[in-house]
């Protein structure tokens, strides 16, 4: 079996500019750092994706990671290729008029 993380940072999404939107967050003191064992892709993903309704419950913007740990096995196959990151911007209240 193989070890793996999952990072996740809280993140500021700006609005998109020529259609490309940009992602700022702070490398350090991550929100979660969570690591488990894996020997498929189908698990990896089905962990991040576990991962991601829990943290999306929080109401918080951040980036969340899978990375392998160097040394711990074999990454399964297509890891490289596989998109494993989530990227989710936390809905805004929107600001209610005051009517006097």
């Amino acid at each position: 079996m193989s070890r793996f993380v999952i990072i996740a940072h809280a993140a500021e999404f700006s609005p998109p500019v020529n259609g490309v939107g940009f992602v700022k967050f702070e490398p350090f003191n991550p929100i979660l750092r969570e690591e488990f064992e894996a020997t498929k892709l189908a698990e990896v993903k089905a962990k991040l994706d576990k991962t991601g309704h829990r943290l999306r419950a929080s109401a918080e913007s951040f980036v969340a990671t899978v990375v392998h740990i160097r040394n711990s096995g074999r990454k399964p196959a297509g890891f490289d290729k596989a998109r494993l990151r989530i990227e989710h911007e936390a809905q805004k209240p929107a600001l209610q008029e005051v009517t006097a």
